[in-house]
């Protein structure tokens, strides 16, 4: 009996001479709980991007195993040992949400769109509302204690 699954061949080849089909692998969303800083890459679906090293890995061949392998490169631990000794930026760029603030940010932003002022000009009056808005003269107006009069 022939079995028509198994690619036909002459008396001649052998096995190893005998062309397989060619399988790629692709990315799996298992990746990124298994392997921390692999994440699915913008290149396409065989490929992983490595956010450590920056890099995108063909996984075409191995998958799991090619992520294993560049785990275990050079490149790869260098660029971890550096991403570990690095501080947080996080600490100094806290942002500050009272709600002084926002009503200043409202304040500053209502009279730049009423008096028809650019962004390149905005700049300018930036440092001024910010001392102003620490005063205490315009807390009060700040804090909400006070209304605004419009001029008229």
């Amino acid at each position: 009996m022939a079995n028509n699954s198994l690619p036909s061949r002459s008396k001649n080849e052998t096995v190893s001479q005998i062309k397989r089909p060619k399988y790629e692998q692709k990315y799996k969303a298992d990746y990124v709980r298994e392997f921390k800083g692999i994440t699915k890459s913008r290149t396409g679906d065989t490929y992983a991007f490595c956010t450590i090293c920056r890099s995108d890995l063909n996984i075409a061949h191995g998958g799991r195993d090619d992520i294993k392998k560049h785990l275990g490169t050079k490149k790869h631990a260098n660029a971890a040992t550096a991403a570990a000794a690095q501080p947080s930026i996080s600490p100094f760029v806290s942002p500050d949400r009272s709600l002084a603030v926002t009503r200043a940010e409202l304040l500053f932003t209502s009279f730049l769109v009423e008096h028809n002022i650019g962004p390149c000009f905005s700049q300018h009056f930036t440092d001024n509302l910010v001392r102003k808005a620490k005063s205490a003269t315009y807390q009060t107006l700040l804090d909400g204690s006070a209304e605004v009069q419009s001029p008229e």
